[in-house]
């Protein structure tokens, strides 16, 4: 008996859930509502971390990253909302998605904005790029891809 090329797993068989108003295409992928609420709790304690550190020092350059952290936080809860509501929520699904993939966008500002000050710090003859160019090209690229 030959198993074809490019057969799906009989655990990923995809199905149609009927409920009285509305058809949904299902993947029997259930979110779980525990493992969203880790990813919520280690961001938030990360968040508060960074935050403390962002006021103390008066690091503002890095406040992109307070941003991004709240994004995470967001998404994770929608997801968690998802998977303790209604898994097949439009809504939680669209703010999940959108809160969850913008969050990089500012993460990869916090990281170039870094990069920057420290090339001023330690000689802008070392870098074959400026800083400011840095920050221009590869956060406005970063940005345009995750659009695309």
């Amino acid at each position: 008996m030959s198993v074809p090329l490019f057969a799906t797993p009989s655990h990923l068989q995809i199905t149609e859930l009927a409920t009285p108003q509305r058809r949904h295409c299902n993947l029997q992928l259930h979110p779980s509502y525990a493992l969203s609420i880790v990813p919520s709790v280690l961001f938030s304690l990360s968040l508060l971390a960074h935050a403390i550190e962002l006021f103390h020092y008066r690091t503002w350059y890095f406040s992109t990253l307070p941003i991004a952290l709240t994004l995470e936080i967001l998404g994770w809860i929608f997801r968690s909302f998802s998977a303790h509501k209604d898994p097949y929520s439009v809504i939680y699904f669209v703010l999940q998605y959108f809160f969850i993939v913008c969050a990089p966008v500012f993460l990869s500002a916090s990281i170039y904005s870094i990069l920057s000050v420290l090339i001023k710090r330690v000689g802008e003859q070392y870098s074959p790029i400026q800083t400011k160019a840095i920050l221009a090209i590869f956060i406005t690229s970063y940005a345009v891809c995750t659009v695309v």
